[in-house]
């Protein structure tokens, strides 16, 4: 089940969740799809265990997966160099911690 964008108190409107939040939901499920079979265990536990103490860990989980979707379904397995593809999602908004964590795993495409 999808979880439902925050709604902020004052104008009933969505929101979408943090960045910091969607960053941190990130970098587990990088370590998730590509640490070694007990970091991705410990990942995707601790990720279970985030998601669940907060609706906004839910929203920015579902976020996250949202974007790992995409460019693990486009770019990276497309004609786009995956150097080209990192300096695009940096330039447009897409830099943080979690783009810096899977850098080097979405260089090598590993």
């Amino acid at each position: 089940m999808a979880a439902e964008p925050l709604a902020s108190p004052a104008t009933g409107t969505r929101r979408p969740p943090a960045r910091r939040l969607v960053e941190h939901a990130l970098s587990l499920i990088g370590r998730q799809q590509h640490g070694t079979p007990d970091q991705a265990a410990a990942a995707r536990d601790e990720l279970a265990r985030w998601r669940l103490a907060d609706p906004a860990h839910a929203a920015a989980v579902e976020t996250a997966r949202h974007y790992w979707q995409a460019t693990e379904a486009s770019a990276l397995r497309g004609d786009v160099a995956p150097e080209v593809f990192v300096d695009v999602l940096a330039k447009g908004g897409g830099g943080g911690v979690a783009l810096e964590r899977l850098r080097p795993y979405i260089i090598e495409q590993d």
